[in-house]
């Protein structure tokens, strides 16, 4: 496929008896899960073949989130306690995320809070929160929310936002 290059063309070899040739393959970084690239490998001595082998390489499923959210919002006490949150896919395979809030006092709906994703799309997430307390000018509350992939457990990401209610006095 286009992008794929074999690091070495040509490669001499000695052989007696059998072994095993290792080769390295440059796969372009678009490379779709299950992407398939056929290769052949040709044994020639003085421009004569004396074997060949036919192989593929199969690309992995790997799964990758960015998540974007502002670092800070501001409110006055009594606002409703709204901001978006941004989820893409760099993975290389359609995927499911899952967002979570990490730990929080509050309650916190996130709509939607689970969703399909193709390579490389965007979506934008509403993160409301309801405080269970009264507070006053000068309150600080910091959410963290993490998005995690279907794909992959190691592909997770989180975003932390704080929210200052009032002037800081």
């Amino acid at each position: 496929p286009d992008g794929w290059e074999p690091l070495s063309a040509n490669r001499r070899l000695t052989l007696d008896g059998e072994r095993t040739l290792v080769f390295t393959v440059r796969v372009p970084l678009e490379a779709l899960a299950d992407q398939v690239a056929v290769f052949k490998l040709v044994a020639a001595q003085a421009e004569l073949v004396k074997g060949d082998a036919q192989g593929s390489i199969r690309v992995a499923a790997l799964g990758g989130l960015r998540m974007r959210a502002p670092d800070e919002v501001q409110l006055e006490p009594g606002d409703v306690v709204r901001m978006k949150v941004f989820v893409t896919n760099t993975g290389n395979a359609p995927d499911t995320v899952r967002l979570s809030d990490v730990r929080s006092l509050w309650r916190v709906a996130l709509e939607p809070s689970s969703f399909a994703l193709a390579v490389g799309e965007s979506r934008e997430v509403q993160v409301t929160l309801f405080p269970n307390q009264q507070f006053g000018r000068g309150f600080i509350y910091l959410l963290r929310v993490r998005g995690e992939s279907s794909l992959d457990a190691d592909a997770t990401n989180e975003v932390q936002v704080l929210f200052r209610f009032g002037a800081v006095q």
